[in-house]
């Protein structure tokens, strides 16, 4: 019986994780398409990879690829979602 248990609730709980992990992929690379337009050029291919690394930059992040490596352009956050893409203003 707990072998049925565990197994059903696997069933269950996989299919929402990787469903949800694809939807997450999805937006990122929407919104990280959209970050490269308005900053740089559409012709620039992007690149978003989901990062733990530090407390600024975890999440999803927008990378956009140069010959000479990759250049974060947007930090998406946990949740991706529209960039931000007010100029900042140097203080």
């Amino acid at each position: 019986m707990r072998i049925i248990s565990i197994v059903a609730l696997l069933s269950l709980v996989v299919p929402g994780a990787l469903a949800t992990w694809a939807l997450a992929q999805s937006t990122a690379e929407r919104a990280c398409r959209l970050a490269v337009d308005a900053q740089l050029d559409a012709r620039i291919p992007t690149r978003v990879a989901f990062e733990l690394g530090s407390l600024e930059t975890a999440g999803w992040n927008c990378y956009a690829l140069a010959p000479s490596g990759g250049v974060r352009v947007a930090v998406l956050g946990v949740i991706p979602g529209a960039p931000d893409l007010r100029p900042r203003s140097g203080a």
